[in-house]
């Protein structure tokens, strides 16, 4: 009888350990089925990011009337090919692309289903042959607007590629720039993540085996629970949230680890806050507002603007490539190194030449500043150097004028020519004014994955009729009503500059 006992008791837990199990294993499952598609999805959108960005400063380079010329085989002899395959050598090494993975197309004047190749750095040229059309080339083309593809894949392996229009003197798209990357190595650390994972889990569906659905449920379910909330609040940045655990584990542990990360994220935040310009002066003519939006705790963008020693004014705007701690870290570099430098009487080229010598090693993985340093005079001119920075205007009489880039972002190598001035100055008269901005506010997504674009960004701005402070208001309203229900994914950065007198 005893015997019959004992074994309906072990039937029971059984059940009991058998029900915990059921339930753990779909906790697992669900965190992985969530987990692993958005780590794969950045992994994609990490690469976009990364050739856009090489694309779009590459294609700023390169010289769109003399792309126009290269149409043939024959052209491979021409001074302006080998000027514009040298420019492409110099963004694949310092990129560390494949030799085969940048090169420029243009239209087929026969087809509008396909391109044909202009300017690469392969060994043997092929100028002139025909390549299909992608949608997204048409959307470049068509717009003007640099475009990514999705991941797709081709007998080589997986790969996406991203286009920049290149335009001529007259503003129009001749070509583009074409930059690919091979996902095949990015996906083998996720692989290895993902299986690193199932490991994992499968160690704690063994062991669950023998701790049982009570501890399960008292022990690691609820303070999971705890911890999963405290991690949506930080992803909120809501950094006051505490998770309060007394486990006396490895949970209590966690939850400590999390409150100081709050705690020391919360901080990050105020000390960058700190940085923005408080008393912006107003002197000279000059009436100057700003604005930074982070779409984290720390933002990647930097503006400023303060009084030199001399009575001028000096104004930037800069923008690290990505978001969050490590580009906020790399603002404040370039921050007390600008400040610093700004006041040895040093024009602005010279500025931003100093800026890339001092912190060029520290741009690592890939990352760089594109900025814009210039001097407000009391006469209304206006002294700057665009390091890659857009979209940099000065708006008058609803025309905008683009404020071109001198030279490419600060991390990337560029010998500058000694007959180069490396700058360029303009004069603004009464009702005049600067807008100065990052491409947070331009390439802002609603939920059509339609961009802001320049043009709204031209239409609020160009109308001087409002002052300044209203221009960054309607300015920043505008594009959370653009994003709609899309969430900030780029630090948004505004400098308006009007001249007043």
């Amino acid at each position: 009888m005893s015997r019959f006992f004992a074994g309906i008791r072990t039937s029971i837990s059984i059940k009991l350990l058998l029900l915990s199990e059921l339930l753990l294993i779909f906790t697992v499952l669900l965190i992985l089925l969530s987990v692993l598609p958005e780590m794969r999805g950045q992994i994609v959108v990490d690469i976009q990011n990364r050739t856009l960005a090489i694309a779009k400063t590459a294609a700023l380079q390169l010289d769109g009337d003399a792309l126009h010329t290269i149409r043939t085989p024959a052209d491979v002899n021409t001074p302006a090919f080998a000027e514009l395959r040298r420019q492409l050598m110099r963004a694949r090494l310092a990129n560390q692309l494949e030799q085969d993975n940048i090169y420029t197309f243009y239209l087929d004047p026969s087809s509008a289903a396909r391109v044909r190749f202009g300017v690469m750095t392969h060994p043997k040229p092929f100028v002139g042959d025909v390549y299909p059309i992608r949608q997204e080339m048409l959307q470049v083309f068509a717009n003007g607007a640099a475009a990514a593809t999705e991941l797709y894949t081709d007998e080589f392996g997986e790969w996406i590629s991203a286009y920049a229009p290149i335009f001529d003197s007259r503003g129009a798209v001749v070509g583009i720039l074409d930059v690919n990357e091979k996902a095949d190595a990015y996906f083998a650390s996720y692989h290895r993540a993902k299986w690193l994972a199932i490991s994992l889990a499968s160690l704690v569906l063994v062991a669950s085996s023998i701790i049982g659905w009570i501890i399960v449920s008292n022990v690691v379910m609820k303070p999971m629970r705890a911890v999963h909330a405290g991690m949506d609040a930080l992803r909120r940045s809501e950094f006051n949230h505490r998770v309060e655990l007394k486990t006396g584990d490895e949970f209590e542990s966690l939850g400590e680890t999390f409150n100081k990360l709050a705690r020391e994220l919360n901080a990050a935040r105020r000390v960058q806050a700190s940085f923005a310009p408080r008393d912006i002066p107003s002197r000279n003519g000059w009436a100057i507002a700003a604005l930074c939006q982070p779409c984290d705790a720390t933002a990647g963008d930097y503006v400023d603007a303060f009084e030199l020693p001399d009575g001028r004014i000096a104004v930037v705007v800069a923008d690290v490539t990505g978001h969050g701690l490590a580009p906020a870290l790399l603002m404040s570099a370039c921050r007390s190194t600008l400040r610093a430098l700004a006041g040895l009487d040093l024009c602005p080229a010279d500025v931003v030449d100093r800026i890339n010598a001092m912190i060029i090693q520290d741009l690592t993985d890939g990352r760089f500043i594109t900025m814009i340093f210039g001097i407000l005079e009391g006469d209304g001119r206006f002294v700057y150097c665009n390091a890659g920075h857009g979209p940099a205007l000065a708006l008058c009489a609803g025309r905008a004028q683009v404020l071109a880039a001198h030279r490419p972002p600060v991390g990337l190598e560029w010998p500058r020519d000694p007959g180069d001035a490396g700058e360029s100055v303009i004069t603004l008269q009464p009702g005049g004014r600067l807008l100065l901005a990052s491409d947070g506010v331009t390439e802002a997504f609603n939920v059509e994955n339609e961009q802001f674009g320049e043009e709204r960004l031209i239409e609020i701005a160009a109308d001087t009729a409002i002052p300044h402070e209203e221009v960054i208001t309607r300015l920043s309203a505008a594009v959370v009503r653009h994003r709609g229900l899309r969430e900030q994914v780029d630090d948004i950065t505004i400098l308006c500059i009007d001249r007043v007198s």
